[in-house]
């Protein structure tokens, strides 16, 4: 996957003239990688003995792939200390 999306970033800049940033070969990285990730998911929720590996994969995916609604809320005063000696 890495090899693959690194050879079109390539191929863009010396063919196409584009830019490559930071940004957006992160953001190329992580679509690739999800892409596998559900494509991985979807073939073990089809086979019948790796339904439930398949099935879980796909709600990971689904969750990871959420944005959060709020940032929860936590004060240092809630944070426990070490435990005393």
């Amino acid at each position: 996957v890495c090899i693959t999306v690194l050879r079109l970033q390539r191929n863009r800049v010396v063919h196409q003239g584009n830019q490559v940033t930071t940004e957006s070969s992160a953001a190329a990285f992580q679509a690739a990688g999800l892409r596998q990730l559900r494509a991985l998911a979807k073939r073990e929720w089809r086979n019948p003995r790796a339904m439930e590996q398949g099935t879980r994969l796909l709600i990971c995916l689904d969750l990871f792939q959420q944005t959060p609604k709020e940032a929860p809320l936590y004060e240092a005063s809630h944070v426990p200390g070490p435990p005393s000696a």
